[in-house]
């Protein structure tokens, strides 16, 4: 066979074997892997969330689906594949799960500090874990797995860990941009969980669904505005993240989930240990954040009473091509 023919064929077996595989759904590395852009567990359980609220596959005429026709901020798109193609410029999140085209809506292009994608040269990294110096908050809604308080030398899980003002580092892959961004929510009898994800890069999107059998007003409280939302039961949203910063999903009675979306890709959820790993990170002192959604201080008869996000900030210097250790201890916001 000439050479000329060999080419030939090894890319028509090339482009067969992209065609069959397009539609799956790429491996979901874990958090703080090499391979994660920082929502790697999250994402993972968001896709198992949609899977178990029947979103694979499933039709879009098949659903009861709604987008708050009042928020200036979407417009129509078109997604591949169940999760967008080409997640800017209105190609979004698609309707029907992981197979064909299906219609989706997507937010308008927002303008997010600026970061740029390199190639990082003796890149460190930063792992270290959360814990609680000390204890608070109420549980709320009574009785619900998903209410968070804090306890006195626990692991704090669901805490958001990034680093801040940072302008230029490791490349978003176009993979990981259009598939593992945006993430899933789920409306539960008490709750709406994940309780915490992240988004990014900017702008992204946010799937919720109504996995209770009561209907639900859902509030999307995010900087720059407050959209709503009414779900009926198996519902389906798709609501903005646009600007850096945390977003509040609620309705008043049950827990609420939050999203913090930043413009770079070095941030990440700490797991059920408390612990996290930032890579590929660029040699020098940067501020490491760990920010963990607000506590119910107190319940009234008007109901709770919420008291700010925890924050802390620290310094951490990562040398060339090694490891720095950061272990974090939250006091809890009043």
């Amino acid at each position: 066979m000439r050479p000329s023919r060999v080419v030939a064929a090894s890319a028509a077996a090339a482009a067969l074997v992209w065609a069959c595989a397009a539609p799956r759904a790429p491996v979901l590395e874990p958090a703080g892997s090499r391979n994660d852009d920082g929502t790697g567990q999250l994402a993972a359980a968001s896709v198992r969330l949609r899977r178990a609220a029947g979103g694979e596959g499933v039709r879009a005429d098949d659903r009861y689906e709604r987008r708050p026709e009042e928020d200036p901020a979407f417009f129509g798109g078109y997604g591949y594949g169940g999760f967008g193609y080409g997640g800017l410029g209105g190609l979004g999140y698609g309707g029907v799960g992981y197979g064909g085209w299906g219609i989706g809506h997507a937010p308008t292009l927002a303008v997010p500090p600026p970061y740029a994608g390199v190639v990082v040269v003796d890149a460190g990294a930063i792992e270290g874990s959360v814990r609680w110096k000390s204890g608070g908050g109420v549980a709320w809604p009574a009785g619900c797995d998903a209410a968070r308080v804090a306890r006195a030398g626990g692991a704090v899980g669901g805490a958001v860990v990034y680093l801040d003002g940072v302008r230029a580092g490791r490349m978003v892959p176009f993979t990981m941009a259009t598939v593992k961004t945006g993430g899933v929510a789920a409306v539960t009898a008490c709750a709406i969980v994940p309780a915490t994800q992240v988004a990014g890069p900017l702008p992204s999107q946010l799937v919720v669904e109504n996995s209770d059998t009561r209907a639900i007003r859902l509030r999307h409280e995010r900087p720059g505005g407050v959209t709503t939302a009414d779900l009926e039961p198996g519902g389906r949203a798709y609501l903005p993240v646009e600007r850096v910063g945390d977003t509040r999903l609620w309705d008043g009675v049950r827990a609420p989930a939050w999203v913090v979306a930043q413009a770079h890709p070095y941030y990440v959820v700490t797991g059920d240990d408390g612990r996290f790993v930032l890579d590929e990170v660029p040699p020098g002192t940067w501020t490491l954040v760990v920010w963990y959604p607000p506590l119910v201080t107190s319940v009234g008869p008007d109901g709770p009473v919420w008291g700010p996000a925890t924050i802390e900030r620290r310094r951490v210097t990562v040398g060339k091509s090694s490891l720095a250790r950061a272990d974090v201890e939250l006091t809890p916001a009043r």
